[in-house]
């Protein structure tokens, strides 16, 4: 460690095991160019620099409380050194934490400000907004806070409720009498996420010593800097509360590791605590498949699940906190986070299961190709809902992928194949569907490939498939998710993907409803009046004319909105 002598400015290195007594200084950087650094001390050039007023001071109030010694990161680091650089913010929430004194300074604070007030220039001020001060002001047991001229505004000690409004840190650890590691991951991460850095990797590397791990500076890294950080302190402790973050801004259907991108994610989690009970579960781990952790299970719909933390939920802290996971491949476990807007309350949380979430999910691109890919028809109408399967075509007929559904799930197929291979070049049919409303009406649902090994389908009324070398030659898909109308018919597909053995599966569900249309009531008397006509040329003479049967019948036709199929 280099220390600045206060009498003589001079630069002194100690070992590790000889450092002596000394005062810390904690403060927000200029403009690189103002600042002293290491170099202006060793030239001599230090007085020529508006950030000299900073040492001189610092190193005035540290002789004046008897310290010889005196810490400042802008002068005492070689930051052209990138092994030292490392080291020394490796080592800096120690540094702070053994300083006997720590002196912050608030450059932009006078000196009459009323340090109780909310709003004040004292709240407001920079040095609660950036990253490092964040642990220069949880480590130093003492600290004294100077405004812009060098007056002293307060202390830590004096101070510690304001400071506790300001930044959210608990009285108890700026204190002293609460220990840092009995505060949640989440709450920690909380006090950062109103703070930036001006290089985004130091964001995470600022907040090292406050969860007590040490990593590689990987300047260049950017976000993965705080992944990295996450990463580290998964090694270290099993609380739960770090995957209880929100992204109110995330993309509607959009997938997520269970890692958060950045503090700011936790700035609705100082509440979240975790439960100890002790029981018997698998370490987290990192493997190229993602994060390996087991989790709680409830299915919440198809393929979405809620996997319970072990975090009791607040406000009342009854129930468990839960987060949205969705199962991407069954065979590998793999999962999702999905919905990451907010988090959710279960009651009773579901079964264990281990599951793999990797950090970043592709859902475009290269990751989309498989060996194979395969429609799988899921869910589709019945005889009781108007329509029929009647029969099924397919373009290859003899490369069947294997069902990843039993036929007993699959009624309404009946006995037709209920997998078609798909073609990964463009517009190429699949196969078709002829379904029959029980009025005989007869519809086809075409299934086939987009561009970009995309899917899709088009239907079209027909009486049945000979045509279909036709139908090859039109097809025009349409993106699944869309409702296609035909004159007496509208019909929705949607296609859901999952990957089993080696083959992508579009899980296909069709939805078919009738268009009914009114008839014409000139139709209708045109219909009956011939048979009325009929019964009258044969009464017999002198009969009394009474309403007959047809008349009766023609009444209510005419009385009711007579809807049929057109």
């Amino acid at each position: 460690m280099r220390l600045l002598n206060s009498s003589n400015l001079q630069l002194k290195y100690f070992a590790s095991n000889r450092i002596p007594p000394y005062a810390i200084l904690s403060h927000t950087w200029g403009e690189d160019e103002d600042e002293v650094l290491f170099a202006d001390v060793e030239r001599g050039s230090a007085k020529g620099k508006p950030g000299y007023e900073k040492i001189r001071y610092s190193c005035e109030q540290a002789a004046a409380h008897n310290f010889e010694y005196v810490w400042i990161d802008t002068c005492c680091i070689d930051k052209s050194s990138s092994a030292e650089l490392s080291e020394a913010i490796n080592s800096m929430y120690s540094w702070y934490k053994r300083a006997s004194i720590c002196y912050a300074y608030l450059a932009d604070v006078p000196a009459n400000v009323d340090t109780e007030a909310l709003n004040s220039p004292f709240s407001n001020s920079r040095w609660f907004k950036r990253g490092w001060t964040l642990q220069e002001l949880i480590a130093p047991s003492k600290m004294i806070f100077f405004s812009d001229k060098w007056t002293k505004i307060g202390t830590k000690s004096t101070l510690h409720d304001i400071l506790a409004k300001i930044t959210g840190v608990d009285v108890g650890v700026l204190t002293g009498v609460m220990d840092l590691e009995s505060t949640s991951l989440a709450k920690r991460m909380s006090w950062a996420s109103h703070r930036a850095t001006t290089r985004i990797e130091d964001i995470a590397y600022c907040l090292m010593g406050l969860f007590d791990v040490n990593m590689p500076l990987l300047y260049g890294e950017g976000e993965k800097a705080f992944i990295r950080l996450q990463e580290e302190i998964m090694k270290h402790s099993d609380d739960q509360s770090l995957f209880a973050w929100t992204d109110p801004g995330a993309a509607t259907g959009s997938y997520h590791g269970l890692l958060a991108k950045s503090p700011v994610q936790f700035v609705n989690s100082s509440k979240i605590v975790p439960y100890r009970d002790w029981e018997p579960s698998a370490p987290f781990s990192i493997s190229n498949k993602g994060l390996r952790i087991e989790l709680h299970l409830s299915p919440y719909e198809k393929d979405l699940y809620v996997a319970a933390l072990e975090c009791p939920a607040p406000p009342d802290y009854e129930g468990f906190l839960g987060i949205y996971l969705t199962r991407i491949s069954t065979e590998s476990h793999q999962y999702a986070r999905v919905k990451p807007q907010a988090l959710c309350k279960i009651a009773v949380r579901g079964r264990i299961e281990t599951v793999y979430v990797r950090q970043y999910v592709l859902t475009t691109g290269p990751q989309d190709l498989y060996p194979l890919h395969a429609f799988q028809l899921r869910k589709g109408p019945t005889r009781d809902d108007g329509y029929e399967l009647i029969r099924i075509v397919s373009s290859s007929p003899k490369h069947m992928p294997a069902p990843l559904l039993s036929s007993h799930t699959q009624q309404w197929v009946k006995r037709w194949q209920s997998t078609f291979k798909i073609s990964k070049e463009n517009g190429r049919l699949a196969g078709a569907l002829l379904f029959e409303r029980i009025d005989g009406e007869r519809l086809i649902v075409l299934l086939g490939s987009t561009t970009d090994f995309g899917i899709g389908f088009e239907v079209a009324s027909a009486s049945d498939i000979e045509n279909y070398m036709e139908l090859k030659e039109s097809f025009n898909p349409q993106p699944p998710g869309n409702v296609m109308i035909l004159k007496n018919h509208q019909v929705r597909v949607n296609a859901e993907p999952r990957v089993h053995a080696g083959v992508k599966y579009y899980m296909v569900d069709i939805v078919i409803e009738a268009i009914y249309h009114a008839r014409n009531p000139i139709d209708l008397i045109k219909e009956i009046m011939p048979r009325q006509q009929s019964q009258l040329d044969q009464r017999p003479p002198n009969t009394t004319v009474k309403p007959s049967r047809g008349f009766g019948r023609f009444k209510h036709l005419l009385s009711l909105d007579n809807l049929r199929p057109s």
